[in-house]
This record gives structure tokens, C-alpha cells and sequence, in this order.
């Protein structure tokens, strides 16, 4: 059984085309009621992801909401994807390669197990 690529893969593919302007991937429906209040409350909107601790903080609280990997993966690279394309003083590519480095830095965060 093939599984849908996640968000988070679909956007690295997406930064390997050339520049245009940065299109920011949508999230997956989420289902689940509980799961979607709880991503709304945690990354509401225009959130700063930037800011120290932030990107940690928000997979914790995710991850006690129970919000599943995937989901939150997903949510993180698109609410930082908004901040990095309204950023001005950036070219496309600068903005994609910020785009690329949070999702690969991220990433790993997100599916680390959680410490004893």
C-alpha cells in the first residue's frame, strides 16, 4: 500500500525546482476534532517559530496533545513557511533555502523519542 508523501517531503521536493515565488504547502485535513483544536490552539496564527525554544516548545505541547508525528510536522513547516514568505529584503531562493533548512532541522525534533 503506497502512502501520500508527507507535507513536510512534498515542500523539500518543491524546493528543488527552480525559484518562483514561494508557495506555502496547505496541511492535510485533519479529522479528528480534538487533534485539529489542538494544533489550532498551539500554532495559532503568526506565530513567531523563529524565536528560541519556540519550535520545541510548540512539538512538546503537540506531542502531550497527543497530535500525531506526521500531523505536526506538517503544521510546523506550514506556519513557518507564512513567516518566512512574508518576510521582505529576501529573494525567493533565500526564502526557500530558510524554508529547507527548518524543515531539515525540524524534522528530527519532531520523531526524537521522547527522553526517559
Amino acid at each position: 500500500m503506497m502512502r501520500p508523501l508527507p507535507l513536510a517531503g512534498l515542500a523539500l521536493l518543491t524546493l528543488a525546482a527552480p525559484a518562483l515565488a514561494l508557495e506555502c504547502p496547505i496541511p492535510a485535513q485533519i479529522d479528528n476534532a480534538a487533534t485539529s483544536a489542538s494544533v489550532a490552539k498551539v500554532l495559532t496564527p503568526g506565530i513567531d517559530l523563529q524565536a528560541p525554544n519556540a519550535v520545541e516548545a510548540a512539538i512538546f505541547d503537540l506531542k502531550q496533545a497527543g497530535v500525531p508525528e506526521d500531523i505536526i510536522l506538517d503544521n510546523l513547516v506550514a506556519s513557518y513557511c507564512q513567516t518566512v514568505a512574508a518576510e521582505s529584503g529576501l529573494s525567493e531562493d533565500q526564502k526557500s533555502q530558510k524554508l529547507e533548512t527548518f524543515s531539515k532541522s525540524t524534522e528530527p525534533l519532531v520523531f526524537a523519542d521522547a527522553p526517559d
